[in-house]
């Protein structure tokens, strides 16, 4: 029989046992670092052990998966692993049964899980608890010095403040209409549920912008700091549809380069949907490489 146990109430070498599981197929010299992360994270409450999730056997750890709850109604699934045992399809069930309890206890309007492309086994686990394949997204990097920052005409980045920061939202909300980037999620969350996302994965809101195009607002920009404090993510660069196709992103963009430049980064990070293949033409002709690419899978849940 499988018992599913949650972190907060095993003790540290149960959890970081669960860890070391969950770790267990990345490269040896990643997998000790990501577990002393994962591990200071549960610790200081950044992570929330109740979404460590693991699944028993007897005395026997046989499987894992982490939820991670998300500011603004959402989760995130890491990808799970279960031992390769006979049980191995029901201990997957029960523990996705037990995270879908959770997302029903904790009102989350929409999960995401983004696996390794042609995970076949854990795409079919996540497709049996209401999960949809909608698309795969690419992880790009560029090195900032190596790119050539071009002259940005027409454009004024104003930073994030209180003054502007209802225009920010109104404008941020408009860069969702007609997005070929994750569409499926526009309209599953309020503004203020989209706001507190984005202040949960880019805290520093000194690193946010409101373009305006000739005076006029129309588009938003986030930087966040990824692992390395020499690397910056393109969290968020979106234009509003009425000031599309006039190489606002382009120049926004080339503002985001030259800004990493000048905050002491080396090279910038993003994810973009490979279905937008504007903005893959944009990263690509502005010096972006491939790294790799993760399937998304997403659940939206009806709350009564």
């Amino acid at each position: 029989m499988v018992s599913i146990l949650p972190g907060n109430i095993l003790d540290e070498r149960q959890r970081r046992e669960a860890l070391a599981l969950q770790f267990t197929n990345q490269p040896d010299d990643e997998r000790p670092e990501k577990i002393e992360s994962a591990s200071a994270a549960l610790q200081s409450g950044q992570l929330d052990a109740s979404g460590l999730l693991t699944a028993w056997i007897g005395k026997h750890l046989v499987g894992v998966l982490v939820v991670e709850f998300m500011p603004g109604s959402g989760a995130s699934y890491w990808p799970h692993h279960v031992e390769p045992i006979a049980e191995c399809i029901a201990v997957e069930d029960a523990l996705l049964s037990r995270a879908s309890d959770l997302l029903r206890d904790r009102r989350i309007k929409v999960a995401q899980s983004l696996i390794p492309s042609g995970g076949t086994e854990i795409r079919q686990a996540l497709e049996r608890h209401g999960f949809l394949y909608v698309t795969r997204v690419w992880r790009m990097n560029a090195d900032v010095r190596a790119i050539k920052i071009r002259p940005i005409a027409d454009l004024q980045m104003d930073a994030w403040d209180s003054a502007n920061g209802s225009t920010f939202l109104n404008v941020l909300m408009q860069t969702f209409t007609g997005t070929l980037d994750a569409p499926e999620l526009d309209g599953t969350r309020t503004p203020a549920e989209v706001l507190a996302g984005h202040q949960a994965s880019a805290p520093d809101q000194s690193r946010w912008w409101l373009a305006r195009w000739k005076g006029e607002p129309a588009g938003v920009l986030i930087l966040a700091q990824a692992g390395s404090p020499e690397v910056l993510d393109l969290a968020y660069l979106g234009v509003a549809p009425a000031w599309r196709g006039r190489g606002i992103g382009s120049a926004m963009l080339s503002f985001s380069l030259e800004k990493t430049a000048e905050l002491g980064g080396r090279a910038m990070t993003l994810l973009v949907d490979e279905r937008n293949w504007p903005a893959l033409e944009l990263y690509r002709e502005a010096g972006f490489q491939d790294v790799d690419s993760r399937d998304v899978l997403l659940r939206k849940l009806q709350l009564t």
